[in-house]
């Protein structure tokens, strides 16, 4: 695989990771708990960005302990939990900066007591030197309740528009 190969199969991994607009309790905390008052679609809000924060942030076990146990990513590649991990630590290892997300009408549904979709439209931005790279992309997630904290079983991306 070739560098810019490499570095859009990254922006991939973070447009699903990098969310910026919810808060609540999970902002302080890599594991978001299921604690009320807080509705369930808040708290996988909050999940999900406090998922990007341990992306953006190099948080590597952070990050882990988010991911399911049997957690699978389905875009140009199928991988599970510690292969996502790997891919965020390759991410960090090249020298470019993840930009500004923009999250654009996140949908939660609430499928039973403890299991949640969302799905959302974002925008990610990369610079590596002097380049500037931009990706649109649609994105759901699927969580689950583990033990009374919100963890990502399943997710998927796909790209609209890259730059």
């Amino acid at each position: 695989m070739n560098r810019r190969a490499i570095v859009w199969f990254l922006i991939l991994g973070a447009l699903s990771l990098l969310w910026t607009s919810a808060q609540g309790s999970a902002q302080n905390s890599p594991h978001p708990q299921a604690a009320h008052p807080a509705s369930q679609e808040a708290q996988v809000i909050a999940a999900e960005t406090a998922l990007m924060r341990s992306e953006s942030g190099a948080n590597y076990a952070a990050l882990k302990a988010m991911l399911a146990p049997d957690f699978m990513e389905a875009d140009r590649a199928i991988l599970n939990r510690d292969q996502l991990v790997e891919m965020v630590r390759v991410a960090h290892s090249v020298p470019c900066k993840f930009g500004t997300t923009s999250v654009e009408h996140p949908l939660v549904t609430i499928l039973e007591a403890g299991i949640a979709t969302i799905a959302y439209h974002a925008s990610q931005s990369l610079t590596c030197g002097q380049h500037v790279m931009t990706a649109e992309g649609n994105i759901s997630s699927v969580w689950v309740l583990i033990a009374g904290h919100w963890r990502t079983r399943l997710h998927s991306e796909i790209i609209v528009n890259a730059k």
